[in-house]
């Protein structure tokens, strides 16, 4: 899982566990920060900061938070807060969907927007800009599609569909 909110300026401050750390460097093991108590250094990881960070013990100024809006990152804290641990990953993937949204709607593909009957909903709509690409899509993927599979013949691609809906249907 890749977390988005550990982009932030060197040097910054953040809290993890009611302490001032400041922000040292990003290393292949995770985010180096520095404690203003004791000057000792400790570094997290992605997964680490994400479950401090929705368990409410690592705070990130409000200037530093990123464009995820503020229901959202409730109701991720509270999934995470809801789930037993063999549950984790479900509300891992939720976070996962919810970035992946946002990267979309930074590159213009996506636009997020309130439902308008209940604001806890968020309504995801495909931009112009996002279906033109999907539109560029589709010849490349038919084109590798006709090499993977041109050579079975009809009779063993309706075979090949009718096991891949089977395989879809039994993980439902």
């Amino acid at each position: 899982m890749i977390v988005p909110f550990i982009n932030f300026p060197l040097g910054s401050s953040v809290r993890i566990e009611d302490v001032t750390h400041t922000y040292m460097s990003r290393e292949q093991a995770g985010c180096v920060f520095r404690s203003e108590v004791d000057g000792r250094t400790v570094t997290h990881g992605p997964k680490e900061i994400a479950s401090l960070y929705f368990s409410g013990k690592f705070v990130i100024p409000r200037q530093l938070h990123p464009a995820l809006p503020a229901g959202i990152r409730e109701n991720l804290r509270r999934s995470l807060s809801e789930f037993p641990d063999h549950r984790q990953a479900e509300a891992e993937r939720r976070l996962d969907y919810v970035m992946a949204i946002d990267r979309l709607e930074e590159r213009g593909l996506m636009q997020r927007t309130r439902d308008a009957r209940d604001r806890r909903v968020y309504r995801n709509v495909i931009t112009p800009a996002g279906l033109d690409l999907l539109a560029s899509l589709d010849e490349p993927l038919v084109s590798v599609h006709r090499k993977q599979l041109g050579h079975l013949g009809q009779e063993k691609l309706r075979t090949l569909i009718h096991l891949l809906e089977e395989a879809r249907s039994a993980a439902e």
